[in-house]
């Protein structure tokens, strides 16, 4: 999996780690939801090989360095549908 624009139609676009040798850099959307908050959507793409071991039923793993803190992994958000 490696990271890419989220291109939703929604928010703006910011990349976040590039100045960070750590981490690899990731454009994120910055949308303002209804309820007045804020969220950060970041979207991965998958290789043909991943596809393939995900549709075999093999499961996504989801790391968190350091601490864990409240996500959300989904398909496209549908207010930017």
């Amino acid at each position: 999996m490696r990271p890419i624009a989220p291109r939703l139609g929604v928010g703006e676009e910011i990349t976040v780690a590039e100045e960070q040798e750590q981490f690899s850099p990731m454009t994120v959307a910055r949308v303002a939801v209804t309820d007045g908050s804020v969220e950060f959507i970041g979207r991965w793409t998958l290789s043909a090989d991943e596809r393939q071991r995900v549709a075999a039923g093999e499961d996504i793993y989801v790391v968190f360095p350091g601490a864990v803190y409240p996500h959300f992994i989904g398909l496209r958000p549908e207010y930017a549908r």
